[in-house]
């Protein structure tokens, strides 16, 4: 008799057997849940922290272009 069939729940085995057959699945089941939940608890946390850095980088970006512009604008008017 291999694995599977050792494993195979059928209309043979007692009451208890199956039933605990079936909290072993159920226990199975909750963690694979769970792992997956943790999955994508990660990987919302990492695009946050990607959203979070691309944030803070924007206006340092924003403000240094609108300095350049100013300042060339600046600069023209001081010529003229």
């Amino acid at each position: 008799m291999n694995l599977a069939q050792e494993n195979k729940i059928n209309a043979e085995d007692s009451p208890k057997e199956r039933e605990l057959c079936r909290s072993v699945m159920l226990i199975l089941y909750g963690i694979s849940l769970k792992k997956l939940r943790e999955q994508e608890i990660m990987r919302a946390k990492y695009e946050a922290e990607e959203m979070g850095k691309l944030k803070s980088y924007f206006p340092s970006d924003i403000s240094h272009e609108m300095r350049t512009h100013l300042t060339s604008i600046l600069g023209f008017s001081e010529v003229f």
